[in-house]
C-alpha cells in the first residue's frame, strides 16, 4: 500500500469513528421524544396507591379507581410526605391512624435516598477521609489525612504533607488484623462528607467476602466483624447516616435483592420487592413517619412497593408509563447505526471510549449501504478502478464506511 493510499485509509477511519460518535447523536436530538415519568405514592389515608401524571401543566394525581384529585387533595391524602407544605396551610391533621401528627417526629422519619446503575458502577478515587466520630462538637470535621486500603493493611496518608502516617496506620492495620480482616479490601463504603448529623464510619468488605464496621472513636478504631450471612454476595454497600438510628443504609446483592442494615447488631432485612435489576433499574426509598414507599424505576414503568415501618409489604402498584413513542424511532436507529461510540459511560459516567452494538437489524442498513457503495464504487472505476477495501469497510461500519468513502475518492 503506497504512502497516500494508507494516508487516505486512515482518514476514512478517521471519518468513521467520528461519525459513529455524533451521527446518533444528532439523530436522537431530532427524534427523541420525551416521556414524563410518573410519581406513585401510597396513602396511608385512602389505603390506596396514588398515581402523579404530568398533563403538560402540572402533575394530576388519581388512584387505582380513576378518581382524580388536585395537588392539595393529594398532600393531605399523604401527610406523611407532606407535612412541611401541610404545616404552611395550616391543614397538618392531629393524628393519623393512631399516630401523632407531631412536627418533631414527622421530620425525623423523613429519609431519602437513591440508588442508581451509576452510583453503582462509577469509579471511585481509592482515598476516603476517616472523621472523628466523637469530637464533642456540633459539626463534623474534615481530617488531614485520608486512608486507602492494599494488600498489607490500611494506609493513612497526611494530605498537606503527602507522607505515611506511620503510627496511625500501624495502629488500624494492627486492630483489623486482630478483628480477622483479610487484605485487601473489595468495598469501601461510606459517607465521605462532612454535611451529615454525624459519623458512623465505614462498612468495608474483605478479600473473604465478610463485612466489618470502621470507624474512629477518640482517635481510636473501633473495628467489629459485622456477622453477614455468607449466603448474601454483596455488589453494593449504600451507608447514609440519619437521626433516626434505626438503620445504617442498604445493601444490594449480586442476585438483586435489596436488604435494609439495621442498627439491632447489624441484621440484613430484605425489603419486600420481587423485581429488580441493579444494571438498569433505579431504586428509591421514601420513608416518612406512616410508612415507606420503595420505588423501582426504568424507562418504562414505576412500582411502588408500599410497607409499614417496619418493612412489612401492604401492597405495590406498577404504572407502565410508556406509550411507545420512541419504539419506531429506536427501531430505525437499530437499522441505521450499526454501533455507537461514545466518551461517557452512562452506567458510570467514567469516562473513556465505549462501543454500544445494535441488534440484528443493523444486517439491513449494512447491506443497502452496501449496495448504495456498489453502485458509487461502479461509477468511479473508470477514472480509479474498483476498490474492494472500501466494500469491506462498509460491510463492517454501514452507513459510516459509506459517508466516509463518498467524502473521500480512492487515490489511483
Amino acid at each position: 500500500m503506497t504512502l497516500p493510499k494508507f494516508g487516505r485509509l486512515l482518514l476514512i477511519i478517521s471519518i468513521i469513528f467520528i461519525l459513529a460518535n455524533y451521527l446518533p447523536e444528532f439523530y436522537w436530538l431530532k427524534f427523541d421524544t420525551p416521556v414524563s415519568k410518573p410519581l406513585v405514592n401510597y396513602s396511608p389515608v385512602l389505603s390506596t396507591f396514588l398515581s402523579g401524571n404530568y398533563d403538560g401543566r402540572e402533575f394530576v394525581w388519581e388512584d387505582n379507581a380513576g378518581n382524580k384529585y388536585t395537588r392539595d387533595e393529594y398532600e393531605q391524602f399523604s401527610p406523611g410526605a407532606n407535612f412541611r407544605q401541610l404545616l404552611y396551610d395550616k391543614n397538618l391533621p392531629d393524628t393519623v391512624n393512631g399516630f401523632a401528627m407531631d412536627f418533631d417526629s414527622l421530620r425525623l422519619h423523613r429519609i431519602m435516598y437513591k440508588i442508581t446503575p451509576r452510583i453503582i458502577n462509577s469509579w471511585q478515587i481509592p482515598l476516603y477521609p476517616l472523621f472523628e466520630s466523637a469530637s464533642g462538637r456540633i459539626k463534623l470535621s474534615m481530617p488531614d489525612d485520608f486512608f486507602r486500603i492494599d494488600e498489607k493493611g490500611i494506609i493513612f496518608l497526611n494530605s498537606g504533607e503527602n507522607n505515611v502516617a506511620v503510627e496511625k496506620s500501624k495502629l488500624f492495620t494492627d486492630v483489623m488484623k486482630k478483628g480477622n480482616f483479610s487484605f485487601p479490601a473489595k468495598i469501601i463504603a461510606g459517607n465521605p462528607s462532612p454535611m451529615k448529623p454525624f459519623d458512623e464510619g465505614y462498612f468495608i468488605l474483605d478479600s473473604q467476602d465478610k463485612l466489618f464496621h470502621l470507624k474512629m472513636v477518640k482517635g481510636k478504631p473501633f473495628f467489629k466483624y459485622m456477622n453477614n450471612p455468607p449466603e448474601i454476595k454483596i455488589k453494593f454497600i449504600l451507608l447514609q447516616e440519619n437521626n433516626l438510628l434505626r438503620f445504617y443504609g442498604a445493601v444490594i446483592s449480586s442476585d438483586n435483592k435489596i436488604y435494609s442494615i439495621l442498627y439491632d447488631n447489624y441484621k440484613m432485612l430484605p425489603m419486600p420487592i420481587d423485581k429488580f435489576n441493579f444494571e438498569k433499574d433505579r431504586f428509591v426509598y421514601m420513608g416518612d413517619y406512616l410508612n415507606k414507599n420503595l420505588l423501582v424505576e426504568n424507562d418504562k414503568v414505576v412500582t411502588d412497593y408500599a410497607t409499614d415501618n417496619n418493612f412489612k409489604f401492604i401492597g405495590k402498584f406498577s404504572n407502565e408509563y410508556y406509550d411507545g413513542s420512541k419504539d419506531a424511532a429506536i427501531s430505525t436507529a437499530n437499522v441505521l447505526f450499526p454501533y455507537t461510540l461514545s466518551f461517557v459511560d452512562a452506567n458510570s459516567g467514567m469516562i473513556d471510549s465505549f462501543f454500544s452494538f445494535s441488534d440484528w437489524r443493523a444486517l439491513w442498513g449494512i447491506l443497502v449501504s452496501l449496495a448504495i457503495a456498489l453502485f458509487i464504487l461502479k461509477k468511479r472505476k473508470a477514472i480509479y478502478g474498483l476498490n474492494y477495501l472500501d466494500i469491506v469497510i462498509v460491510a463492517v461500519s454501514g452507513i459510516y464506511g459509506l459517508i466516509a468513502i463518498a467524502l473521500i475518492k480512492n487515490i489511483d
